[in-house]
């Protein structure tokens, strides 16, 4: 990958957001949780041959961890990708914040 940024994120998580010059359509979308809940996100579509069974390959999705490995969910064109798994973090984080609200607190 020759191009990387990376996005940090109010809970001190962070997303590293990979694309290629190299490689046309190559990219990787990164969201490390480690530090948070000990969980990382991932949607790529390198084509690692661990996941060649998968109906979306090269394209999947690591949920949760790097071993539990899931046809890709998001669309495989980079930007709409990009969007779509940002809507993830999005809502997972959103949802987070619902169950940590407190019985009785005011929105």
């Amino acid at each position: 990958m020759e191009t990387k940024f990376r996005i940090m994120l109010v809970d001190k998580s962070f997303m590293d957001v990979f694309l290629s010059r190299k490689l046309k359509d190559k990219f990787g979308f990164h969201w490390e949780r480690r530090t948070v809940n000990n969980s990382l996100y991932r949607y790529d579509n390198f084509p690692d041959t661990n996941w060649q069974s998968l109906s979306t390959y090269p394209h999947h999705f690591h949920n949760g961890t790097d071993k539990k490995v899931e046809n890709a969910p998001f669309s495989k064109r980079p930007l709409e990708g990009f969007r779509d798994f940002m809507e993830f973090v999005r809502k997972k984080m959103a949802g987070e914040k619902d169950e940590n609200r407190g019985e009785g607190e005011l929105c």
